[in-house]
């Protein structure tokens, strides 16, 4: 990642260029980045008629500017999401759509992951796993909008939406993508933190003072090492992950009588421990992103999943699991799409894995969170955030009889 914050001089364009009048030279300005200066950027969302009118033509490259809508869309917590739409008026040209988003990666993504990203969207967009890609540039790209709404945190216990998650979970990590299949997403990722995080210095003394805190109450570096080496002593298959099963990455879909779920946001998405998705998507259930809370999120201490409603995920997961091998003729399993070998266990087994691999999920988001607290303009306590996860992480800890 580049820690670096570009002056707002560099992206300002004309009024010329916003209506149209003269070629867009805000990506030429920026190196071809786009670094907004708050979420709702006015700059880029007067730029934003010109990416819909260059990607989608039809009517989209005839809608006069003035009826152009878009507006930011709040919700992630690394992207920054708008919402573009044609008015309703305008008769669509066939398989056109009326909305789409157009979403701006946030600074925490660096070129590699931003590169593997790119591709892991468009392939799940082609195998129709996903929003469809409508677009992609530099600095983000243009979506297809899916009526939907988010599913909420105390929804992830409920038996019915978590067997639809298993079953998404088992087929996405059934899929085979053409990108490395060596574990190094999570320990590349965690080094690259905890070096960024050595170097932070916050303009404002209050964040200064709580980050000094953080770091000196929890020794980062120390707890990555025996985590490593403890986890890697679990032999958990390596599996295309999400790698951020969070209720705001899953889509509800209701359709007449009908209901679906969709995984989006593949921020994340590599080749990773099969425990780390379960370990993750576990801890969740403690957590609930919304702006309506003070902080940004609130805490469930008690959220975690019992026994109970880890088994039925995790047997839901395994049934998927052993219906798509057993789509599979002998000597073909190793398909265009479907990886080689599925890894079947027994549910203790499985379960074994998660919730040690939870303790590697509260440490990664925490040293990410400490990260975004420097970088990022969505309006979130990150700071407090890495705090509760690694509050978490030693209660956890010491349940598992590890300290």
């Amino acid at each position: 990642m580049e820690n670096r914050l570009m002056d707002r001089s560099s992206s300002v364009a004309s009024i010329n260029e916003l209506v149209g009048n003269e070629e867009d030279k805000s990506l030429a300005r920026t190196g071809e980045e786009i670094c907004l200066t708050k979420c709702e950027d006015e700059v880029f969302i007067a730029n934003a008629y010109r990416y819909c009118s260059r990607y989608l033509i039809g009517n989209w490259a005839k809608c006069p500017p003035e009826e152009f809508d878009v507006h930011y869309v709040s919700g992630g917590l690394t992207n920054y999401l708008y919402m573009c739409s044609l008015p309703n008026h305008v008769s669509l040209l066939e398989n056109e759509p009326r909305k789409v988003l157009i979403r701006i990666y946030g600074s925490i993504v660096d070129r590699k992951q931003r590169f593997n990203e790119g591709v892991v969207f468009t392939l799940l967009s082609e195998r129709g796993f996903g929003p469809k890609s409508y677009g992609v540039f530099y600095s983000g790209r243009i979506e297809e909008y899916i009526p939907h709404r988010h599913l909420y945190t105390r929804e992830l216990a409920d038996p019915e939406i978590s067997k639809m998650i298993a079953n998404k979970t088992g087929h996405f990590h059934c899929m085979k993508l053409p990108l490395n299949k060596q574990p190094v997403f999570l320990w590349e990722s965690f080094e690259k933190f905890l070096s960024m995080c050595n170097d932070i210095k916050f303009e404002s003394d209050k964040n200064q003072n709580l980050y000094e805190a953080l770091m000196k109450d929890f020794d980062f570096h120390k707890e990555y090492d025996w985590l490593r080496t403890m986890l890697i002593q679990l032999n958990s298959p390596v599996v295309f992950c999400h790698n951020d099963l969070q209720e705001g990455n899953i889509l509800y879909i209701k359709e007449d009588k009908k209901t679906d779920i969709t995984l989006i946001d593949y921020d994340y998405s590599s080749y990773n421990y099969r425990g780390f998705d379960f370990g993750n998507h576990f801890c969740e259930f403690m957590y609930e992103y919304k702006d309506e809370h003070e902080d940004g999120f609130r805490t469930y201490h008690n959220g975690y999943p019992t026994k109970e409603e880890q088994i039925i995920f995790a047997s839901e997961y395994l049934d998927t699991l052993t219906q798509i091998k057993n789509k599979i003729l002998p000597g073909e399993s190793n398909t265009d799409k479907t990886c080689a070998t599925i890894h079947i266990c027994s549910v203790e087994e499985l379960l074994h894995e998660a919730n040690r691999f939870a303790l590697a999920s509260h440490l990664f988001w925490a040293l990410w969170s400490i990260i975004q607290a420097h970088v990022s303009k969505i309006d979130f306590n990150y700071l407090k955030y890495a705090r509760v996860r690694m509050e978490t992480y030693k209660e956890q800890k010491k349940q598992l009889d590890y300290e």
